[in-house]
């Protein structure tokens, strides 16, 4: 009750203090209990209004007792000092310098400042969580051998699972250490693959890298087009080229739908610059030469024949050399020309044949004849 009446009276001298009625600069049960302060007298259970050294020419408010001091509204304990100086506000037993029980506003910002390696820090943590669960979460500024960063800290109550998890480094650069999802919480790993980005869309999902020219994606598409697909390419109108080892452009697709092996300039639907190995090769082709055994064809006679290489140096039909080294050539059109002139050559050995025949009866007619004279 001591105490209480004493609290009451230093409000009140408090509220007067100003006035030039004020009788005295202390107001104490018991002025022999004291303590010095600022080479000043202060008692342990009171209230004084000193020339304070932290404003010199005017007052300042000094409140003391022994063991702490409560406040209290409406018959509750409101705000708290411990013997040791902790500060409790909704709570009569402060676990630090300052504990709050209850929501907090600040219309400002809030400094922590450590003047150390792992700087100042803001902890955040929920002791119902146990194991391997994180139950403290600590945002440190951190310097030297952890390096000049911004760092997220995870710290499980078991302490297996704890260390850096998201970095912010002072350079601009950024680290997440662990799954990242974007668009869900469930991260779909399970090939169980170490670190895993997974991009999760209704629907639709995009994962997009670009400059400000150039768009490069990864596509997912439940339906789009009308096809149901995975896609990868450029939003922008550039080609994509696929590399193999840095600088090492392995195959290029081009906007106007054309693919390059071994080379970024396709000039066809397929270009490829290198060799081809394949079990089988299909080419569809037009005009196949059936018509080289119809009735009406003109075969070539082989003196025409003989002249035109006599003077060009390859058969009729048929590309030369120098073409070819120039052009290329055209696999189905060569192989149809090259079945043409097989069944040119098929006729060709057909006629003779049949003359060949023919002289073989006449030799036989002359060899009788010789024979019976004989």
């Amino acid at each position: 009750m001591k105490k209480i009446i004493a609290f009451c009276c230093a409000i009140l001298w408090c509220y007067y203090a100003n006035s030039q009625t004020v009788l005295a600069d202390v107001v104490t049960l018991n002025p022999n209990d004291k303590f010095t302060y600022d080479n000043k007298d202060m008692p342990h259970y009171g209230l004084k209004w000193p020339v304070d050294s932290w404003q010199p020419g005017g007052n300042s408010a000094w409140l003391s007792g022994y063991s702490g001091i409560k406040m209290f509204t409406n018959g509750q304990p409101r705000v708290a000092i411990d013997i040791s100086g902790r500060v409790g506000i909704g709570t009569t037993n402060p676990g630090f310098k300052l504990s709050v029980v209850g929501d907090g506003y600040f219309n400002g910002h809030i400094y922590s400042e450590i003047n150390n390696n792992e700087g100042g820090a803001l902890s955040l943590m929920n002791t119902l969580k146990t194991g391997a669960n994180v139950s403290r979460w600590t945002i440190y500024n951190m310097t030297s051998q952890y390096g000049n960063a911004l760092k997220f800290w995870k710290y499980s109550a078991d302490l297996t699972n704890t260390g850096a998890q998201f970095i912010l480094k002072d350079n601009g650069t950024s680290a997440f250490m662990g799954d990242l999802g974007i668009g869900t919480e469930f991260i779909d790993n399970t090939q169980g693959w170490s670190r895993v980005l997974d991009v999760a869309g209704d629907g639709h999902a995009k994962l997009l890298v670009r400059t400000s020219v150039i768009k490069t994606g990864i596509f997912s598409h439940d339906t789009w087009n009308g096809i149901a697909a995975g896609r990868i390419g450029t939003e922008s109108a550039h080609p994509l080229i696929l590399t193999a080892g840095f600088g090492n452009d392995v195959m290029c697709l081009t906007t106007d739908s054309k693919v390059g092996i071994g080379t970024t300039t396709p000039s066809e639907k397929l270009s490829v610059n290198g060799n081809i190995r394949t079990r089988k090769v299909i080419v569809t082709q037009t005009g196949w030469p059936d018509y080289v055994f119809d009735s009406s064809y003109q075969l070539p006679s082989l003196d025409s024949v003989s002249s035109f290489i006599q003077v060009n140096k390859h058969l009729p039909d048929m590309p030369s050399a120098a073409v070819v080294e120039r052009d290329g050539h055209d696999l189905g059109e060569v192989q149809k020309l090259l079945l043409k002139k097989m069944e040119e050559m098929t006729l060709y050995m057909i006629e003779l044949k049949k003359e060949n025949e023919t002289l073989r009866v006449k030799v036989e007619t002359l060899t009788r004849k010789v024979e019976n004279k004989e």
